[in-house]
């Protein structure tokens, strides 16, 4: 686990905390997303822990090792980091780091500002107050498809829904108005539900793109990675509290 804290700040620095993916290594992954060295730039201080297991990963359920309350800890001890302000944090997440991000904010201990789901997404199970949720997936993701997937067995039906309809249960969750804006291009289109409890919701649906790290071609998975936007970019603009985040990173 590492903390990194800009050195330069005008004031305590929103918290982006990274989690990886399954079998994923912390600090190749923090490296390559960029973030290891973006954050710092933007002033956001990165916090980036390991999950536990071998390989690690992070429990999208209930487990033995707690991360939930691993997770907790570290952010209650950020919060007396008189460099960090504890009202500014962000939990982003890839894959296994995704689905994770997606249900502490749910059942976690410390109140969050915002969740980055990329390439996998958690059902909105609660109602987790204002909180700011960003969602970024392939079509062509082979690994959870954007389109849903039926694992289960007649006696023991398992469907995970479609990202769309996993998106728009945050929507609904958070209060946001029902019709949501689309705007399209050449590589993606992002998808934004406004007229939440303070926040909004995002779903950048990149076109073609695979179970990957949008443009960070360094960043593991399976198939095709899109250029752009920017995740990176996003997950900066976001905590950062740009209007619009996914905007704000378009070419």
């Amino acid at each position: 686990m590492s903390l990194f804290v800009p050195a330069a700040s005008s004031g305590p620095a929103p918290l982006l905390v990274l989690l990886h993916g399954f079998a994923g290594q912390y600090d190749e992954f923090a490296a390559a997303t960029g973030l290891l060295t973006e954050a710092s730039e933007a002033g956001v201080a990165l916090l980036v822990p390991s999950g536990a297991g071998d390989p690690p990963t992070w429990e999208v359920q209930a487990g033995p090792a707690d991360d939930v309350g691993f997770i907790d800890a570290l952010l209650t001890d950020a919060a007396n980091d008189p460099c960090i302000d504890p009202t500014r944090v962000w939990l982003a997440g890839y894959s296994a780091g995704a689905g994770f991000a997606g249900r502490f904010a749910c059942v976690g201990d410390r109140p969050l500002a915002g969740i980055v789901m990329n390439a996998a997404v958690f059902p909105a199970s609660c109602d987790p107050g204002p909180l700011g949720v960003v969602v970024a997936h392939g079509t062509d993701d082979l690994v959870v498809p954007y389109t849903g997937l039926d694992i289960g067995t007649d006696d023991d039906p398992i469907v995970l829904p479609a990202t769309p309809d996993l998106v728009a249960g945050w929507a609904d969750r958070l209060g946001c108005d029902p019709d949501p804006r689309e705007v399209i291009g050449v590589e993606s289109a992002n998808t934004r539900w406004t007229g939440c409890d303070d926040a909004t919701v995002d779903l950048v649906t990149y076109i073609g793109g695979g179970h990957r790290w949008p443009g960070r071609p360094l960043v593991g998975g399976e198939g095709l990675v899109v250029e752009s936007p920017d995740l990176t970019c996003i997950v900066l603009s976001a905590v950062t509290e740009s209007a619009d985040p996914v905007a704000a990173c378009a070419p």
